[in-house]
């Protein structure tokens, strides 16, 4: 039985080019199960011994986005995957409010494809099983409350439950997330965005992986528009992705808002943090962005801090706030030498609230793998860590 079922109209079977895949034959594909009517399609993803997965780039009678939203209502546990050459922001947000778990463009796709046909030609399942990452923006609309301290111990903590975590420092000038995970696995963004074949390559089962900016500075005003295509492909690499924000509200920053799962907004105890923040919700709002998928966090809350998540949610016009509460000097002492996981370890006030905004964000965890190495106590992010995976001990035993 065919693993994939793939929506294409008739030119498109003949001429898979149209879509950036060369001169692929793929209706000689035994994994693969072309067809271009949407009713037939819509019949085939409905079957209980249907393919597993779902992608649909056209049909010969029926829009795409329209035939998506059809399968995924009537098949909801299939993984439903959407290929257009230039997403639109109203495509996207049709997208996320039918539950399609990705839109790719092309050249991701194609990435996508390549993956996928290498995995059932060496006779593997496909290794995912068509499940696509929670991807998680951290953003904010002022500096210093904390965007990427919350972005670095957010993917420790998926990373410490045995989920491969990418870390996308999206600042392409000034950023410096990397400096807060010692141990992560480096990758200069402009390595990638030039090739995105390095991305597979950086996989690393133990370790986040987290990109950096490019060497020279005068790289990412051109590379920033590609960071959308870097998202696509890391959806079908890596089981979360958690990207920490740059600094401007550009389109750049609107794409990945709508690519992403769950946004965090990240505002602080500042007067001028929470006026900014009510700027950028009236900029998405005008420029018709669905705050759906937002959480808000209101960092370093304590007994004695001037708010409180009540008072941020009544300016918000009730909007749901999650406090994360104020871990204190060790939050800066841990974080500028890059000791995350101890920080989450040593249970800080910061790391246990935070997991509880994680919990929002995430799905339930899978069960674990043979292979994985971490350790999971009950689901919980903080007692993965809390119980170091043997790789995690020997790299603590070579520092000490």
């Amino acid at each position: 039985m065919p693993e994939v079922l793939f929506c294409l109209d008739s030119e498109s079977v003949k001429h898979p080019g149209l879509v950036g895949l060369g001169d692929e034959k793929l209706e000689s594909l035994p994994w693969i199960r072309v067809c271009s009517n949407a009713l037939e399609a819509r019949s085939l993803a409905k079957e209980s011994n249907s393919p597993k997965e779902v992608w649909i780039a056209s049909s010969d009678d029926m829009d795409a986005i329209n035939l998506a939203a059809a399968i995924k209502v009537e098949a909801k546990d299939k993984p439903v995957m959407l290929i257009a050459a230039q997403p639109t922001g109203s495509m996207m947000s049709r997208a996320r409010m039918a539950g399609i778990e990705a839109v790719l463009d092309e050249r991701a796709f194609a990435q996508h494809y390549a993956k996928t046909k290498h995995a059932y030609s060496s006779g593997q399942n496909h290794p995912e099983g068509g499940k696509l990452a929670t991807s998680i923006l951290v953003l904010s609309a002022s500096g210093g409350v904390g965007k990427s301290t919350v972005s670095a111990l957010a993917a420790s903590m998926t990373a410490a439950a045995g989920l491969r975590t990418l870390l996308v420092d999206a600042d392409l000038q000034y950023g410096s997330t990397s400096s807060l995970l010692k141990d992560a696995k480096e990758i200069s963004s402009a390595d990638i965005l030039t090739d995105l074949n390095t991305l597979p390559s950086a996989i690393d089962e133990h370790v986040i992986t987290v990109t950096t900016a490019p060497a020279r500075l005068e790289q990412a005003e051109s590379l920033s528009c590609e960071l959308p295509t870097l998202l696509d492909l890391a959806s079908t690499l890596f089981d979360v992705v958690v990207v920490d924000a740059g600094p401007f509200w550009d389109d750049t920053q609107l794409a990945l808002m709508e690519r992403c799962t769950k946004t965090i907004f990240v505002i602080d105890q500042r007067a001028s943090s929470i006026k900014s923040c009510k700027r950028a919700i009236d900029l998405l709002i005008r420029c018709g962005m669905a705050t759906g998928p937002i959480r808000f966090a209101l960092n370093r809350c304590s007994k004695t801090a001037p708010y409180s998540s009540m008072d941020l949610a009544c300016a918000l016009h009730g909007a749901t706030v999650f406090e994360l509460k104020d871990g204190g000097r060790e939050v800066e002492e841990l974080m500028s030498v890059g000791m995350a996981e101890s920080l989450i370890a040593a249970q800080n006030p910061l790391a246990e609230s935070l997991e509880k905004l994680l919990s929002d964000c995430l799905p339930a965890l899978p069960p674990a793998s043979k292979q994985d190495q971490r350790k999971r106590s009950n689901g919980s992010l903080l007692d993965a860590l809390r119980s170091p995976s043997p790789v995690r001990k020997s790299r603590k035993k070579e520092l000490q």
